[in-house]
């Protein structure tokens, strides 16, 4: 986990929380909002001020003498521990372990109040269990690198190239799952040497030619040549 860069799984696209926000729009917000159960909060000039977790606007809905006029800046923990794209997952982990953190910002190295997105315990999880699919595939520790179908209890892993018709389309465009019943769990992008490794795949990369992924499915949904004879 430590050799998969936090850039490669952290959301770009989060939703935040003005600064000057009162609290019936924080309420509102909170309630329309599909998953986080953190949100950065941040100033007028876009700078992140702290965050606001659902533990906190509890704590403030139960207290009846909070005051009448209270805004986001108030309710914030300004304190909140901030990771950089380059950090590795390894780290994300003992520092969401240690602070008994649900999500973290990630903040951009040379201006640490400049916020590009958030990292959540979820995003680990799956990253985590992408990686555990691919390597408990393999007799030795390492990515796989060659085009063989590798067996494990209930995966079945193949590296595969990018086919023709797929170049220049994306992962979230292709939806693998719902047409093959297969999962892309790495991608080793073209003209990376070898022993550089595969990264975790974004859904939103044009896939290139030369690209190799690594497809993940169990023995069910994945028999041999099967996806390889679909893409033909």
């Amino acid at each position: 986990m430590d050799r998969i860069p936090v850039e490669s799984v952290y959301r770009k696209a989060v939703e935040t929380i003005p600064a000057a926000c009162p609290l019936p729009e924080i309420l509102r917000i909170v309630s329309e909002s599909n998953k986080p159960t953190t949100f950065p909060v941040v100033n007028d000039a876009g700078q992140l001020v702290g965050v606001l977790s659902f533990a906190a606007l509890r704590a403030l809905l139960l207290d009846r003498d909070h005051g009448a006029v209270i805004v986001a800046a108030d309710l914030c923990d300004p304190n909140v521990p901030t990771l950089v794209p380059q950090a590795g997952l390894g780290e994300a982990f003992r520092l969401m372990e240690g602070e008994g953190l649900e999500d973290i910002p990630v903040v951009d190295p040379a201006d640490p109040r400049r916020l590009l997105g958030m990292l959540s315990r979820g995003d680990l999880i799956a990253a985590y269990n992408r990686t555990v699919a691919v390597m408990g595939a393999r007799p030795v520790a390492g990515w796989p690198a060659t085009t063989e179908a590798e067996w494990s209890e209930r995966y079945r892993v193949v590296a595969l190239s990018v086919p023709q018709q797929w170049v220049g389309r994306t992962l979230r465009e292709l939806d693998c799952r719902a047409r093959y019943g297969v999962v892309v769990v790495a991608v080793h992008p073209a003209g990376r040497k070898d022993g550089q490794g595969y990264e975790v795949p974004d859904p939103d990369r044009p896939l290139s030619s030369g690209d190799t992924l690594i497809v993940a499915g169990t023995a069910e949904s994945l028999p041999a040549g099967r996806l390889i004879r679909a893409l033909r």
